[in-house]
This record gives structure tokens, C-alpha cells and sequence, in this order.
């Protein structure tokens, strides 16, 4: 742990656990002093999936206590302010997320499809719209650097002569 600790220049360690299974989340947190290894705070949840983001803000507040932290108002707004109402349009913004961070071509295009269908679900979302937007400019770019070399590609004949 204090290796972690160190390379990352952290004080605190948090690891979760969390497993889903149909219609149930069950979350197991624990805030480590990263020095000593000493439990600072620990939680589990076992709840419904539509209350997802009832635990990420209890996890925020209970965290932030134990860590001695206090939020302004704007800051525990964000906090609290749900990104959509619409369970099945998060799963697959979240799903769409990892796909996009593989940084491969059909992921990216999975991404993208992933993204457009958490939209159809709720089209006020406004974090799919962004990563619909990071998806299709990565695909733009991609596209636009293969078509774009500053190093001439070898002709028909050349590749011939080697």
C-alpha cells in the first residue's frame, strides 16, 4: 500500500468493490491512511440499481467527512444534481465510456453507437451528447491523420524495386 502511495503521492487510498447482479448494486468502500494502512472509514451498500446515484453522493459526503473536507454549495450542487433520470441512458453512457477509453477504432465505433442510443433514452443528457462529441472527433482525426503524410508512401514500382 505505501508503494502505491508513494508513486501516486497520496496520503489516502480508497478501494471499492463493486458488483452488480440483474437489478442490485453492491458497493464495499474502504479509506485507507496510506502511511500506516489504517482502516480510516469503511461502507457497503446492497441496493436497487435505480439508487446509483443516491450512493455515489452518500459515498462523496461520508468520504469527504472522514477526510476532513467541506464542500461549498456549488460544489455540493454538483454533487447531488443527477446527470439523467433515465437508469437505462447512464448504463449506457457508462458502458459507451469504456469502450471509448480502449483508444481502438472498432471500440470508438461502439462507443459511438452506445452513446446515440443512451440519447434516444433521454435526450437532455447532456454527458452522452459530450461523449457522442469526443467519440465522433476521434473518429474525424483518426480519419484525417491516415489520409494526411508528411512521409511519402512508397509507389506501386517502388515497393517493387526493394
Amino acid at each position: 500500500m505505501r508503494e502505491i502511495a508513494n508513486e501516486l503521492e497520496v496520503a489516502t487510498l480508497l478501494e471499492s468493490n463493486i458488483q452488480r447482479s440483474a437489478d442490485r448494486l453492491k458497493v464495499r468502500s474502504v479509506l485507507y491512511d496510506a502511511s500506516s494502512g489504517k482502516q480510516l472509514w469503511s461502507q457497503s451498500y446492497d441496493r436497487e440499481m435505480d439508487d446509483l446515484f443516491a450512493i455515489q453522493n452518500d459515498l462523496a459526503e461520508n468520504i469527504s467527512a472522514a477526510l476532513q473536507v467541506r464542500f461549498s454549495e456549488d460544489q455540493r450542487n454538483d454533487i447531488e444534481r443527477k446527470p439523467t433520470d433515465n437508469m437505462a441512458a447512464y448504463d449506457l453512457y457508462l458502458r459507451a465510456n469504456e469502450y471509448y477509453d480502449l483508444r481502438h477504432k472498432d471500440d470508438n465505433e461502439k462507443a459511438i453507437s452506445l452513446y446515440q442510443q443512451a440519447i434516444e433514452k433521454d435526450p437532455k443528457f447532456a454527458l452522452a451528447y459530450v461523449g457522442l462529441a469526443n467519440g465522433t472527433s476521434s473518429a474525424l482525426t483518426a480519419t484525417a491523420l491516415k489520409s494526411f503524410c508528411l512521409i511519402p508512401q512508397p509507389t506501386f514500382v517502388e515497393k517493387r524495386l526493394v
